[in-house]
């Protein structure tokens, strides 16, 4: 069982993976400069970039640690196959990787949970 710790600021994305009150890895992924992407669509990003990173280690129990509600309720809904998430107009970037967060879960059987927490909590912070 492994834990990811997602975040987005402005100059970049970064995740970490906990691993038994441990962090086993990390990484920081600079934004392109001039990119104007919402900052939802980057923080799915961190997301995304994270379940590689537990990809890579092999981790089939994925809970996924985010500090922004609204990504926390739409990643929750796509990975409990609930209603579909209200986007506005970033809509087709966000349910391209809203897709890819579900496509991830089924291919690689991940028994995987998103947990919620306050931004001085966030260990990726």
């Amino acid at each position: 069982m492994c834990r990811i710790w997602s975040v987005t600021v402005t100059l970049t994305v970064g995740a970490c993976i906990e691993v038994k009150g441990k962090i086993v890895e990390d990484g920081a992924w600079l934004r392109k400069e001039g990119e104007r992407s919402h900052i939802n669509v980057a923080e799915l990003e961190a997301v995304l970039k994270g379940l590689n990173l537990a990809l890579r280690w092999h981790f089939k129990q994925i809970e996924l640690v985010t500090d922004s509600a609204t990504i926390f309720g739409w990643v929750r809904s796509v990975l409990e196959d609930t209603k579909r998430p209200k986007v506005g107009g970033l809509s087709e970037m966000v349910v391209w990787r809203l897709e890819i967060v579900a496509q991830l879960k089924q291919e690689y059987e991940l028994d995987s949970s998103i947990k919620l927490v306050r931004s001085a909590e966030n260990l990726a912070d």
